[in-house]
């Protein structure tokens, strides 16, 4: 009853299982017992992701970021959120950490190509066109053929002069 690891665990394990209430629950319980059990903070802000409580889910993205910035996925995760805020200055800093060391990793992780997508739009939304071309590129590299945001990609990079390829 005293193991914060335990509850921690149990959390994203009913996260996994779509117990989203019990799991937040846990996961509460995990950061009360040890409240440097950072990674309890970024486990409660996938739940209330998956909850659509996107405000509950900023403040523990905040939290887990604040404690270690070093972590690329949840940089991702939490540019992700500010970019749907609209707030590209913020979002820009943690989608370009993300991309940047998505790409030095092996396996590349599953959100790069949607991290070098996003990053694309900050810079272009940013004026920073040059950066955005190279993004757009390196998404077009990696993105499965199927990946909806193809079509947004080839027409931000006709925008921004580059010519489709062939």
């Amino acid at each position: 009853k005293l193991l914060a690891d335990a509850y921690w665990q149990r959390g994203v394990v009913g996260r996994k299982q779509g117990v989203l209430d019990d799991a937040i629950a846990d996961l509460k319980r995990a950061i009360e017992l040890k409240p440097s059990r950072i990674d309890a903070y970024a486990a409660l802000a996938e739940c209330y992701e998956d909850k659509n409580d996107t405000a509950q889910a900023f403040a523990n993205w905040q939290k887990a970021i604040a404690a270690d910035a070093t972590k690329p996925a949840w940089r991702y995760r939490f540019g992700k959120l500010l970019f749907e805020r609209n707030n590209m200055g913020e979002a820009s800093k943690h989608l370009l950490f993300a991309a940047d060391e998505g790409e030095k990793a092996e396996p590349r992780p599953g959100w790069l190509a949607s991290a070098e997508f996003l990053a694309g739009e900050v810079l272009k939304k940013s004026g920073k066109k040059a950066e955005a071309i190279e993004r757009y590129k390196k998404f077009m590299e990696i993105a499965p053929t199927n990946s909806p945001e193809r079509k947004e990609a080839t027409q931000a990079l006709t925008e921004l002069g580059v010519p489709p390829k062939r």
